[in-house]
């Protein structure tokens, strides 16, 4: 248990972006912040409170920079 929390935790984030690059990662984050997929997977809050949710091309990069900002600074920190 304390290899999971102490060392473990080290190598997720690593695993996680599977070897791309943060342009190649940030791409692939990308399609899942564009209103063309938030469409077809509603995610079940919206669907109750926000039916007309739209997510304009400025929120979705954003959404998206903000992502791969956070998960790269916890990659950056384990190098």
């Amino acid at each position: 248990m304390l290899d999971y929390y102490e060392v473990g935790y080290k190598n997720r984030f690593t695993s996680f972006i599977d070897g791309r690059s943060k342009d190649s990662f940030s791409k692939l984050v990308h399609k899942y912040t564009k209103d063309k997929y938030m469409r077809v997977k509603r995610w079940p809050l919206f669907k109750k409170y926000i039916p007309n949710l739209s997510v304009t091309d400025i929120q979705s990069e954003a959404a998206r920079d903000a992502f791969t900002d956070f998960i790269w600074d916890l990659v950056d920190t384990e190098r």
